[in-house]
């Protein structure tokens, strides 16, 4: 997954929920709960290209209205 991706930062909060839970709710061994919050952001890292690099151009009304679809043969 790419660095600072939602994907990335999704899956680490799962997994550290997840160690968590282990912990305090099933008795697994404290060694294995996940680490600070701070090492966790630095896992998922920063995206390469921002947000706005990464929006879709909006469609304007003239495009729109000059698009035709599929047409159905008959």
């Amino acid at each position: 997954m790419p660095s600072g991706g939602q994907g990335r930062k999704r899956n680490l909060g799962d997994v550290a929920a997840f160690l968590t839970y282990a912990v305090q709710k099933a008795g697994a061994l404290q060694r294995w709960l996940p680490p600070e919050k701070s090492y966790i952001i630095e896992l998922v890292g920063i995206a390469a290209t921002s947000t706005e690099e990464r929006l879709t151009p909006p469609v304007k009304p003239d495009e729109l209205a000059s698009f035709h679809g599929p047409r159905d043969s008959v």
